[in-house]
């Protein structure tokens, strides 16, 4: 597990809300590309914490763990879900901008949603699209 890394970001109160969380979280990209890490993994965002989720969502990171009840929150009376979420190093460009990233509007909500569906459909709209890609190739032949 060498290769994979984890970070964790507090942002104080009063600079919430102005790009400090998305600059901390791209620079964190940036830099664990750079020290040869090749995927970094999130455990623990907590479904509590809508900037957070969405914060990770808009900077291309993969939800790919649900942790129903995971914590118990301080000022929040019952056990809180948990995501895990992904990113693939690989996959950022060479000459990646930390502060010209962090400073773009992020992914709209929408887009975010339809790709959560997609991935956890994907694997089985597979199977199906190569059963029609069948029959219509056979439909062709038979003619």
């Amino acid at each position: 597990c060498a290769h994979v890394c984890n970070g964790g970001f507090i942002t104080k109160k009063n600079f919430r809300k102005q790009g400090a969380g998305r600059l901390m979280g791209a620079s964190f990209l940036r830099l664990a590309r750079d020290l040869g890490y090749k995927l970094s993994y999130f455990n623990l965002v907590f479904a509590s914490n809508p900037d957070s989720v969405r914060l990770w969502d808009g900077l291309g990171f993969t939800r790919v763990a649900v942790l129903p009840r995971a914590a118990n929150l301080k000022g929040i009376q019952n056990p809180v879900t948990a995501y895990g979420y992904h990113y693939d190093l690989t996959t950022l460009p060479l000459n990646f901008d930390a502060p010209r990233y962090a400073a773009q509007k992020p992914f709209d909500r929408r887009l975010i949603e339809v790709r959560r569906v997609y991935e956890r459909v994907a694997p089985s709209l597979l199977p199906a699209c190569m059963c029609v890609a069948l029959a219509l190739l056979f439909a062709v032949i038979k003619k």
